[in-house]
């Protein structure tokens, strides 16, 4: 009985000490400022931080100075959010590409294992719960470290083609997974949209914080048309030949 006893107080004092680590890596409700980057030659051509020819809607990131927020699910814990609008969409939504960073539990810059799990939503009233579409999709980034920071693009095809109103709203948010090691998600920001949106501290479907920031998060949304593979050089070739045939046979016929 004696030992059976000393178990569960074990369990009891395992379950209070990882509550309490837990609650010691939850980040601070609000922005974060990670520094500013000096001009290079990789920040000013852009390459992975620029959207790409299938964006019909783009908000890339502004990297003279980083600002993030940690739009994360915790498990069994409060979810951080934050919401942006967009505007004008003509056509439907096949994917999105969003950039980030990420942190460990103790504020030093990481990248977890493996894919990471992110939510999308698009909603056309986030205070009335008018959820649009929700995917949850695992991602691998393509990371580029700039000044020390390494920064992440994150380029995702949704399962079904989205028709989304012209006008709305979306979040990005990553849901971190059970793991002795905590990873948090900061959306980086962007200066390309209308310098305003919202974040949220969310629990058990009640908002307990909010705030509007003058800042808009780093996305684009990518056009419903399938975007084509990139020919090799044979297919390049071949087609070259042909069309050559083609001149040579319709020169020969009307001569």
């Amino acid at each position: 009985m004696r030992n059976i006893y000393f178990t569960m107080l074990a369990v009891l004092l395992l379950v209070a000490l990882s509550g309490s680590i837990a609650a010691q890596n939850l980040p601070t409700f609000g922005t974060k400022e990670f520094g500013k980057l000096t001009p290079s030659a990789s920040i000013t051509d852009y390459g992975i931080f620029d959207c790409s020819s299938q964006s019909i809607y783009g908000q890339p990131p502004f990297l003279m100075q980083i600002t993030g927020f940690p739009s994360i699910v915790i498990p069994d814990g409060p979810t951080y959010m934050a919401v942006d609008n967009f505007t004008g969409i003509q056509n439907p939504v096949a994917g999105i590409t969003f950039w980030g960073l990420f942190q460990d539990g103790t504020g030093d810059y990481a990248l977890p294992p493996g894919p990471v799990h992110f939510r999308i939503y698009f909603f056309g009233d986030f205070i009335n719960g008018d959820t649009l579409y929700r995917a949850d999709l695992y991602l691998t980034a393509q990371v580029q470290l700039e000044q020390g920071i390494p920064l992440c693009r994150f380029d995702a095809v949704f399962p079904t083609t989205v028709s989304l109103p012209q006008d709305g709203l979306i979040s990005v948010v990553h849901v971190i997974e059970p793991d002795p090691e905590f990873f948090a998600f900061y959306w980086i920001a962007s200066m390309s949209g209308d310098m305003m949106s919202s974040i949220y501290l969310i629990q058990y479907g009640q908002i307990l914080d909010s705030q509007m920031v003058p800042l808009d998060w780093a996305f684009c949304l990518n056009q419903g048309s399938v975007i084509p593979l990139p020919l090799n050089n044979w297919a390049i070739f071949i087609g070259v030949l042909l069309i050559i045939a083609t001149l040579i046979f319709r020169y020969r016929k009307y001569s």
